[in-house]
């Protein structure tokens, strides 16, 4: 993979429970697309709920297992959005997978529609995009015009968004041209730290090859 010359910020290293003080709460308004990767096990999902839980008070969830125990859980999408449509505070999580994702015969295909019915529904929200690259076609696919509408326009619906993936490489590049931060666990495979090089820089992927459990690198861009 070609290495970019531009430079890239040095990354800060912090524990995965300080993401809260360290991620700024940004209007809704304001870009932020926040990119989270790492091995399983390194603490992403901690790192996400402390942040979720004292900085977001309206949020959707998506996620393929049972993390996020303390969101309250939705019988489906549409259950959700019809939760969140009020404006109140509102947290909800959707829990889809190969088995629940309806009438839809790929994830694929049901990442399409999600992310469309968040464009043309979800106002004034955090959604929250666990191992999305099992939404989004894994790259070297173009991005759905779906997503690409969600991530280059969400702030005019006032949606905010929270990304997270254990293997970079499979994420589209859309995701990490338009990132506000990347936030980087350990990470030890060749293709998943060439992909971290290529958008953070070699220092960054230096750093994240030799992260401790529980700590994270983060790269404001």
């Amino acid at each position: 993979m070609a290495r970019l010359s531009i430079p890239r910020p040095a990354p800060r290293i912090i524990e995965n429970v300080e993401l809260p003080f360290v991620l700024p709460h940004s209007r809704y308004d304001v870009e932020q697309l926040d990119v989270i990767i790492g091995k399983k096990g390194q603490g992403k999902t901690t790192g996400q709920e402390h942040y979720i839980e004292t900085r977001e008070p309206r949020l959707l969830v998506v996620t393929p297992r049972p993390d996020f125990q303390r969101v309250e859980l939705a019988d489906d999408l549409d259950d959700a959005l019809n939760d969140l449509s009020f404006g109140e505070p509102c947290r909800r999580r959707v829990v889809v997978n190969r088995r629940t994702c309806g009438g839809f015969e790929t994830m694929h295909e049901y990442g399409q529609y999600l992310f469309g019915r968040c464009c043309d529904e979800l106002r004034n929200a955090l959604l929250v995009l666990s191992e999305v690259h099992l939404l989004a076609a894994p790259a070297p696919n173009p991005p759905s015009p779906e997503l690409v509408d969600l991530i280059s326009q969400g702030r005019h619906y006032g949606v905010r968004m929270m990304v997270d993936s254990q293997h970079p490489r499979f994420l589209q590049s859309i995701f990490f041209l338009e990132m506000t931060h990347l936030v980087a666990f350990k990470v030890t495979d060749e293709k998943d730290l060439d992909v971290v090089e290529s958008y953070a820089g070699a220092e960054t992927a230096q750093t994240v090859a030799q992260l401790d459990k529980g700590k994270c690198a983060v790269v404001t861009l």
